[in-house]
C-alpha cells in the first residue's frame, strides 16, 4: 500500500469507517431505549413500580437493536469496504481510484449492480452484529447495575436484574 498508494492509503475509507461506526452505534443505542422504553409502557405495572428486565431480557433487546442497526446501516459498510478495498478495481478501470468517496460510490454501484447492491451480506453481518450487541447490551447494563447508576427517569432506587 505504502508503495502503490502512498503513506494516505493506509487510510483509504477512514471516513467512512467512521461514519459507518458512529451511525451503527447511535442507532443502535437508540433501537435499544425505544424497545425498552415500548416494553416497559406494554407490560406497565399499575403499582407504579418499574419494570426489571433480567439478563436474558436484556440480551434479547440489544441483539434485536443491534441486528436492526446492522441492517439499515449495511450500505454504509458496504461503501467502506468498496473504498478501502478499490486497489482491484481501478487497475480494472485504467488506474486511479475508483470511488471517489462514498456519494460517488453509492452512485455508482447503485447505476452498475442496482440497488440490491447496497445490502450485499446483509445476513452475516445482522448474525454477528445481534450476537455482539446483545452482549454488549448485557455487559452494558450489568456495569450500570455495578456502579449504582439509575435511569434518569427512575424515581425510586429500583435497579435492573
Amino acid at each position: 500500500i505504502l508503495k502503490s498508494e502512498g503513506f494516505f492509503g493506509l487510510y483509504a475509507g477512514y471516513r467512512a469507517c467512521i461514519l459507518t461506526d458512529c451511525t451503527y452505534s447511535a442507532l443502535q443505542f437508540l433501537v435499544y431505549e425505544k424497545l425498552k422504553k415500548q416494553i416497559e409502557l406494554r407490560y406497565y405495572i399499575n403499582d407504579g413500580s418499574k419494570i426489571d428486565f433480567n439478563d436474558t431480557q436484556i440480551l434479547m433487546i440489544g441483539g434485536i437493536a443491534g441486528g436492526i442497526a446492522s441492517v439499515v446501516t449495511n450500505p454504509l459498510d458496504i461503501f467502506t469496504a468498496r473504498i478501502m478495498t478499490q486497489q482491484k478495481l481501478s487497475m480494472e478501470h485504467g488506474g486511479g481510484m475508483y470511488y471517489n468517496g462514498i456519494i460517488d460510490c453509492c452512485k455508482k454501484m447503485y447505476r452498475d449492480e442496482g440497488f440490491l447492491s447496497l445490502y450485499q451480506g446483509w445476513q452475516p453481518r445482522m448474525i454477528r452484529f445481534t450476537f455482539l450487541a446483545g452482549i454488549t447490551f448485557s455487559i452494558y447494563e450489568r456495569v450500570k447495575y455495578l456502579l449504582g447508576w439509575q435511569d434518569e427517569d427512575s424515581e425510586d432506587n429500583t435497579v435492573f436484574f
